[in-house]
């Protein structure tokens, strides 16, 4: 499981991230209608599966969901923005 930032720590991480960006938003949407498709298809069992991508202009990061969610109940908005050593930089 992903490990939280402190605070100040992710404030200062995501502060320096434009999140914003038109590529950013995109990777965003086409993760999360993944996880539709797939709920829709029946792929989906229990909570402790994934879908991940790279996020758009850092090599470093990439948008997962978040745990205890379904695939079903996976949106744009939910998913996490984590580094490679396990930190969440951005979403709850």
């Amino acid at each position: 499981m992903a490990h939280t930032l402190s605070g100040s720590a992710r404030a200062a991480r995501s502060g320096s991230l434009n999140l914003d960006s038109e590529a950013i938003i995109t990777a965003r949407q086409e993760l999360a209608a993944c996880f539709q498709l797939a709920a829709l298809h029946g792929l989906e069992e229990g909570i402790c599966n994934h879908f991940s991508a790279m996020l758009p202009g850092h090599a470093d990061l990439f948008l997962v969901n978040p745990y205890g969610h379904a695939f079903s109940e996976v949106t744009a908005h939910n998913l996490l923005i984590c580094d490679f050593a396990g930190n969440v930089v951005d979403g709850e």
